[in-house]
């Protein structure tokens, strides 16, 4: 496939995040850590367009609010380790 302004690489990238970052076992969705900086990108460029679907009239089990809770724990974790504020005291 040829690239077409970044877009196939953007499709490419969203697709490894969401698709590699979540797992069925045994019926459950498994989470695990975005790994790269592109991978962040994508998660944030995703929670901008779940932030348009989801409101406080959504279903707690409204697979858009789902995605976009996870999405931001995730974001959060990746964002402690390689954006941190300040320093943490011991």
């Amino acid at each position: 496939m040829k690239q077409k302004d970044g877009q196939f690489f953007v499709y490419r990238v969203i697709f490894r995040t969401f698709a590699s970052r979540f797992s069925i076992a045994k019926g459950k969705t498994v989470m695990t850590k975005i790994k790269n900086e592109a991978a962040y990108q994508a998660a944030l460029r995703r929670v901008e367009q779940l932030e348009e679907l989801v409101n406080d009239d959504n279903p707690v089990m409204d697979d858009n609010a789902m995605e976009l809770d996870m999405l931001v724990d995730m974001i959060e974790e990746y964002e402690d380790i390689h954006y941190p504020i300040g320093k943490k005291l011991r």
